[in-house]
């Protein structure tokens, strides 16, 4: 039998839907995080550097827009319309943090160490991964340098937010999920 040095039997399909579970969960909180930065970002910036900041931020989300664009011009035969854009936004967003999650879920239920620090090293290979490296590389955000630092900042704590929040809730789904 296969089971964790906890006694508890390993099981794919539970890791997967618990990962799939905390993935939804951080997207969320990551989301909430991202909010709180930005009402930070209003009270200790002048207006200038704050407009400045949002630009940035604004440009650096769009590339759930583009992403969005780029799988389904295929399938559609032309570009997706503004409205069509903003409405794949939060779609991609929440596909891609619980397929993340998903492939979380599964590695955790055989390879304990991917537990380890309450899921942190994960939104920060996340940050690096796909958002400094993948969607620069695509060409789905400008270039790192083209950013300034305190967004570089704010994205990583996002994305650690994002890792905690995932750890936190596939650990409490997967106990509810006992085998």
């Amino acid at each position: 039998m296969n089971y964790t040095w906890s006694g508890r039997k390993r099981s794919a399909w539970k890791g997967i839907v618990a990962g799939v579970a905390g993935g939804l969960a951080g997207a969320y909180t990551m989301g909430l995080f991202a909010q709180l930065c930005t009402k930070t970002s209003e009270k200790v910036n002048d207006p200038k550097r704050h407009k400045e900041l949002q630009r940035a931020a604004a440009d650096a989300q769009e590339s759930t827009a583009k992403t969005a664009d780029k799988l389904l011009r295929p399938v559609l035969g032309r570009r997706l319309t503004y409205s069509e854009k903003n409405a794949a936004k939060p779609i991609v967003h929440y596909a891609f943090a619980s397929a993340v999650g998903s492939l979380y879920g599964a590695t955790a239920e055989y390879i304990p160490v991917t537990k380890s620090f309450a899921g942190a090293p994960l939104g920060a290979a996340v940050f690096v991964g796909a958002h400094s490296l993948a969607l620069p590389a695509l060409h789905l955000t400008k270039k790192n340098r083209d950013y300034p630092l305190v967004l570089h900042a704010s994205e990583f704590g996002s994305h650690l937010v994002y890792g905690v929040t995932l750890e936190g809730v596939r650990r409490l789904v997967r106990r509810l999920l006992r085998a």
